[in-house]
């Protein structure tokens, strides 16, 4: 009984989103920095950013001021490298 393929249900959606986890600031950042590691904190939902990604991050210049435990996005700085 049931199918083969595992896929999310409809109604599963919001609950899937707020119990993974994002990268987040975990201190006030000014436009023009360059994120560290240690400006990085991994907290839920995971509405942004994968912790998988958390490499790619370090060391970006951001675009613009981010709020300490505001949830990063791509959109938010620039690659160095």
């Amino acid at each position: 009984m049931g199918r083969q393929a595992k896929q999310v249900l409809p109604c599963e959606i919001n609950s899937r989103s707020q119990a993974r986890r994002s990268l987040v600031a975990a201190r006030d950042i000014k436009a023009g920095d360059t994120i560290r590691l240690a400006d990085i904190a991994i907290k839920r939902p995971g509405t942004g950013i994968a912790p998988q990604y958390r490499e790619l991050v370090a060391d970006a210049q951001v675009t613009r001021d981010i709020a300490m435990d505001e949830i990063l996005q791509w959109d938010m700085f620039l690659r160095t490298q």
